[in-house]
């Protein structure tokens, strides 16, 4: 996944009540496991891009203001080939899980 952005902008309520715009930029990911081919990485990715906007915007979860070099998420279980959607939404969770619990 290379980027993802996330608007909050389009919120419901005044200009005042509403968050500003949200970036989070991705530069990698890293899946222990046998090589996906394209369309399953292609799945995969988008999975992950729309589950963690849909998490961000919904949760309105307060992102780190630097960079974070590495962020360890919890351990999946799973099997990206039988099924990259599900396993990119699982994959979306842990993400935003590890984020939220960030100190």
């Amino acid at each position: 996944m290379s980027r993802g952005d996330v608007d909050q902008g389009s919120a419901v309520g005044s200009p005042a009540e509403q968050a500003p715009p949200m970036s989070l930029a991705i530069e990698r990911i890293v899946i222990d496991g046998p090589t996906l081919n394209p369309l399953q990485a292609l799945h995969l990715q988008r999975s992950i891009e729309r589950e963690l906007t849909r998490l961000l915007e919904s949760q309105r979860t307060l992102l780190p203001t630097s960079a974070i070099e590495r962020l360890h998420a919890p351990q999946l279980r799973g099997n990206a080939h039988a099924d990259p959607v599900r396993f990119g939404v699982a994959i979306a969770r842990s993400l935003h899980a590890a984020l939220v619990t960030r100190e």
